[in-house]
């Protein structure tokens, strides 16, 4: 389709999947358990070690929203 992109551009918040300079998008691939996803039935939080996981589960989560609103600038929203 000779669309140009670049792979895991570590200078961008995030350091996003693929990255489409000419139009400013980004991809990000996430997989449901590492980043989860509101109201996803993927999103399941391990039964042992909860007091491990749910602390680093929400980390992902507050990341998340951090990094997509400095790309949101980025872009120009």
């Amino acid at each position: 389709m000779g669309l140009q992109f670049r792979l895991h551009k570590k200078s961008l918040p995030g350091s996003p999947n693929i990255v489409l300079p000419k139009h400013r998008s980004i991809i990000f691939v996430q997989e449901c358990f590492w980043h989860h996803h509101q109201k996803c039935k993927y999103a399941t939080t391990p039964k042992i070690r909860q007091d491990y996981w749910i602390p680093k589960l929400n980390a992902n989560v507050e990341r998340d929203a951090r990094k997509s609103a400095q790309l949101r600038r980025w872009a120009g929203e």
